[in-house]
């Protein structure tokens, strides 16, 4: 979910649904399959997760708008431009003109390097407590709520005291 609230300006949800299983890793606590749904001041996001299944198994997040929508993952996004709108209903046809295919610069291995430096330096870390705190909620807040079969709302905030 940080990707999401990166690229939106967001903090944690406000609402959080969970509908999933445990299929295959049967002494889970949490669901192996499952799709979750957030609410935010603007905007819905969705997330679903199959770990019973090798076919498109690594992260992406698409992001959906009028104009265009974006799909990253771990190679970089790629950009597909909106068809002009049809007058009939579900004829416009596929978003499926490339506007932009951007490789990832980024690495697993410059962020774990950033904490590193940060340990020796004590400076803040790219990713600080609070950011990360904001980044956890939504899934805990969607565990929640596949736990107790309800839709869960409210802010998760951090406070953290450095002593």
């Amino acid at each position: 979910m940080d990707v999401v609230q990166w690229m939106t300006g967001n903090s944690s949800p406000i609402s959080a649904v969970c509908g999933g299983a445990v299929s295959r890793a049967k002494t889970a606590e949490a669901p192996d399959v499952f799709t979750a749904v957030f609410g935010y001041p603007a905007l819905t996001a969705t997330w679903s997760l199959c770990y019973t299944s090798a076919y498109d198994f690594d992260w992406s997040v698409t992001f959906q708008g009028e104009k265009a929508t974006m799909v990253m993952n771990r190679k970089g996004y790629r950009i597909f431009k909106e068809p002009e709108p049809s007058a009939a209903p579900w004829s416009a046809g596929a978003a499926d003109t490339v506007i932009a295919d951007v490789p990832d610069k980024d690495s697993a291995d410059l962020h774990q390097q950033n904490f590193l430096d940060c340990i020796k330096s004590r400076k803040q870390p790219n990713c600080t407590v609070e950011i990360a705190a904001a980044a956890v909620a939504g899934p805990h807040m969607a565990n929640i709520a596949y736990r107790e079969n309800r839709k869960v709302t409210g802010r998760v905030t951090a406070r953290v005291q450095v002593v």
